[in-house]
């Protein structure tokens, strides 16, 4: 399926570079991790998770997963972020 929308940064300019992890208030968006997959699968056990991205994760699939983003980020590809909640948040 073509893009309609051209790309804002040449594939790769970042690559060089480490993806940053950034910060909005009580959230947190990291680089994928391998000690993300168990709560891919959690994610992707959910009905409604399913229903609207047809298809559920094993743990294999979900290490795998998490795992391409990082290529991703190298290659220009895709960039993707895990969201997270800070401790401070969740601890009060």
């Amino acid at each position: 399926m073509p893009s309609l929308v051209p790309p804002v940064l040449a594939p790769g300019v970042l690559g060089g570079t480490p993806q940053p992890v950034l910060r909005a208030g009580h959230l947190v968006l990291r680089p994928w991790q391998s000690s993300d997959a168990p709560a891919l699968v959690a994610a992707y056990a959910d009905p409604a998770v399913q229903h609207w991205n047809g298809s559920s994760l094993d743990a294999d699939e979900a290490a795998a997963y998490a795992g391409t983003w990082a290529e991703h980020w190298r290659t220009g590809r895709r960039v993707g972020w895990a969201v997270c909640a800070t401790t401070s948040w969740l601890h009060g």
